[in-house]
C-alpha cells in the first residue's frame, strides 16, 4: 500500500476522478468521490472551506488568501494545516476503503508523530464544542480564566492545562 503524502493528498484524490480509465473508476465511484469530499468540506469551519476552495481549486497563494480572510501569513499557514489535516480525518476511511490507500488518522499526542503542529484543538474536535464555546465566552473582564478552567473540568470533563488554548480558540475560530 502507498501511502498518501501529507501535503498533496487533496490533490492527489481530486486528481484521480481526472482518468477514470487510469484509476479504474466507474462514473459512480467518482460521484462517491465528490459526495465524500463536499462532505468532509461541509464540516470545516467557513475560514477552513475558504482557504480550500481558494488554495486547491482556485491555485490562489497564501499572501493572496491571507489578504482575502485578512489575515496573516501565518494564520494563513496555520489554517491551511488544520484543514487538510481535519480533511485527511474525515476522509481517511474512505480513502483506505475505495482506494486502498494507507491513510492514517493523525490525533493529537499520538506518539511517534511528527505533525505536533497539525494537531486540532482539544476544543474543536470535541463534540460538545458549542456548549464549551459558551462557557469561555461567558468570562466576565473581572473574572479570572482558572474559574472557567474549573468549569470546563466540571462540565465537560476537559482538562486544559492553559488559558491560551482557550484564548486561542476563540480566537482563530470561525
Amino acid at each position: 500500500m502507498r501511502k498518501i503524502k501529507y501535503q498533496n493528498w487533496i490533490y492527489e484524490i481530486l486528481t484521480e476522478t481526472d482518468s477514470p480509465q487510469e484509476n479504474c473508476l466507474s462514473g459512480k465511484a467518482d460521484s462517491e468521490l465528490e459526495q465524500k469530499v463536499q462532505q468532509a468540506l461541509a464540516k470545516l469551519s467557513e475560514k477552513e472551506k475558504i482557504f480550500i476552495e481558494e488554495f486547491y481549486y482556485q491555485g490562489r497563494s497564501y499572501k493572496e488568501i491571507s489578504q482575502l480572510l485578512k489575515i496573516n501569513l501565518k494564520q494563513a499557514e496555520y489554517l491551511h494545516r488544520r484543514a487538510t489535516l481535519k480533511l485527511k480525518n474525515l476522509l481517511a476511511d474512505f480513502v483506505e476503503r475505495r482506494f486502498r490507500i494507507k491513510a492514517d488518522k493523525i490525533t493529537p499526542g499520538k506518539s511517534g508523530t511528527s505533525h505536533k503542529s497539525t494537531a486540532v484543538c482539544v476544543i474543536c474536535r470535541n463534540p460538545k464544542q458549542k456548549e464549551i464555546e459558551k462557557v469561555i465566552g461567558s468570562k466576565k473582564e473581572q473574572e479570572t480564566w482558572r474559574i472557567i478552567l474549573k468549569k470546563l473540568k466540571q462540565k465537560f470533563n476537559l482538562e486544559v492545562k492553559a488559558p491560551q488554548t482557550l484564548i486561542g480558540h476563540m480566537k482563530h475560530r470561525s
